[in-house]
């Protein structure tokens, strides 16, 4: 992520609205990856829940077609905002979508929404637990997000955390994880048994086929399976391949978009005074089935070393605040060949957008709701 400038010079961060110094109105554009200025005689507007509900800072053309955002046209279910507490909690929310939506526009996979493609589009439930009404669990199915609104409040992610035994529980890292679900759909839901990333991929995580339901019925009451130390991410990774990818995916993201905030502030990881051994080149390796282009191995280790020079780093601020550490995961070789699997793919599939499998119209949804 990375901040902006006001046309007064002033610095602007991705979530202002106002610029402090100069009192002009600005809002994000995704088109531009720009903030734009909100003059009256502007050609652009803010987005109709900016407008209305002081949610969003998003940006469209003014007197297009639509009132909202790319953003929140991805929305299908808000909060009942004659609750009380539920303004606040969607505005966590929706700050917490946006950057993961920056994120993937920066890597040619802005997805698109529902209205526009029911079939390969997305869609997002934001919902509160009733009493009386079924149990509302944060998930990812057919194309649709739900998320438990419960989960924007800190002390109730917290509870969940403890209780599940977690390094982590933020609403940014269920994000990360339940588009990663979706973009498993896009990229190898449907593909013949015969394809060769469908092959790479079960050589990579596991066989998918596992009963689902079952797997994770096994993980909640045994604990995580056993396996070799540094096989996977997390102990919820190890719970079912669709999960494994789901968590690789999640700390991919975490670590390229540390990475941009990180350097958009002149932070760099060449300059961190930490001996490090780089991951040899040879470790980081695709299956046999798929080749990867020129560069983009040394890329990807170029990435991957300056996270782990940087998160140690960063570790150490934040533990000098009183804080609990911030990225307590360690690197194995099986880790690295997942991250750059899942490196190969988003690159592939973001500049090669026809590859990935249209699914049927009436097939059935797979559950993989995490």
């Amino acid at each position: 992520m990375r901040h902006y400038k006001c046309t007064c010079g002033n610095v602007l961060f991705f979530e202002n609205s106002t610029c402090l110094q100069c009192g002009m109105e600005v809002g994000y554009d995704v088109g531009q990856d720009q903030m734009v200025a909100l003059a009256a005689d502007a050609p652009s507007q803010r987005c109709e829940n900016g407008i209305n509900h002081g949610i969003c800072n998003w940006v469209v053309p003014r007197g297009g077609p639509d009132t909202l955002c790319t953003s929140c046209l991805l929305n299908r279910t808000i909060p009942d905002l004659s609750v009380n507490g539920n303004r606040q909690a969607w505005h966590k929310i929706e700050v917490a979508k946006r950057r993961i939506l920056y994120t993937l526009a920066h890597l040619g996979l802005m997805p698109v929404n529902k209205i526009a493609d029911p079939v390969n589009g997305l869609a997002f439930d934001f919902l509160r637990p009733t009493a009386g009404a079924p149990q509302v669990l944060t998930g990812h199915e057919d194309g649709v997000i739900t998320l438990n609104v419960e989960e924007a409040e800190d002390l109730e992610r917290e509870k969940r955390r403890e209780l599940l035994g977690e390094s982590y529980r933020t609403l940014i890292g269920h994000f990360r994880h339940e588009i990663a679900h979706y973009y498993w759909d896009r990229f190898f839901q449907n593909r013949p048994e015969d394809d060769l990333i469908m092959q790479a991929f079960r050589e990579v995580f596991g066989d998918e086929r596992e009963d689902y339901a079952t797997a994770l019925q096994r993980h909640y009451n045994e604990g995580p399976v056993a396996s070799a130390p540094g096989t996977f991410i997390t102990s919820y990774a190890s719970a079912h391949p669709w999960e494994d990818w789901a968590e690789t995916w999640a700390h991919y993201l975490h670590m390229i978009d540390g990475i941009e905030t990180a350097r958009s502030f002149g932070l760099n990881s060449e300059a961190v005074p930490i001996p490090f051994t780089p991951f040899p080149k040879e470790s980081v390796t695709l299956p046999s089935q798929l080749t990867w282009p020129e560069g983009e191995k040394e890329e990807f280790l170029e990435l991957l070393h300056s996270w782990a020079k940087l998160a140690p780093a960063i570790n150490e601020v934040v533990a000098s605040l009183g804080h609990p550490t911030f990225y307590p995961f360690v690197f194995s070789e099986s880790i690295i060949r997942k991250f750059f699997f899942v490196h190969h793919m988003v690159h592939f599939f973001g500049k090669n957008p026809a590859e990935a499998v249209q699914p049927p119209v009436n097939a059935a949804p797979e559950p993989v709701a995490a």
